[in-house]
């Protein structure tokens, strides 16, 4: 989920990306994924608003280190191709450093779930 602010502007998207991780060494990982997800725009300025809604494509790549605590920090590249409106029909990237709780299913620790 990200949004944005600004005098004239405010956004927000959400995105669904499924990931497969591979290790790098120890605790320290990569990763790559596919996905998509849809958002809202809102412009004003003067007498001038407009909304639009849009849906996207988008791939993610990055790196990730696991501590020993269930507590995981990442660095990532999504690039994003947009669609359905005049201002999202084109291509975008966002750079985002993460931190997550994450749990494991059972006693298995090769099978996660991370919440953001």
């Amino acid at each position: 989920m990200g949004w944005q602010n600004h005098k004239n502007f405010s956004g927000v998207k959400l995105a669904g990306i499924y990931q497969w991780v591979w290790n790098i060494e120890g605790d320290f990982n990569w990763y790559a994924g596919l996905g998509g997800g849809f958002g809202s725009f809102k412009w004003k300025a003067n007498d001038y608003k407009e909304t639009e809604t849009f849906v996207f494509a988008a791939g993610d790549i990055g790196i990730e280190y696991d501590f020993d605590i269930p507590l995981l920090l990442s660095l990532d590249f999504r690039p994003e191709f947009g669609f359905g409106t005049d201002h999202t029909d084109k291509f975008g990237y966002g750079v985002a450093l993460g931190v997550r709780y994450q749990d494991y299913v059972g006693n298995d620790y090769s099978k996660r779930i991370s919440y953001l």
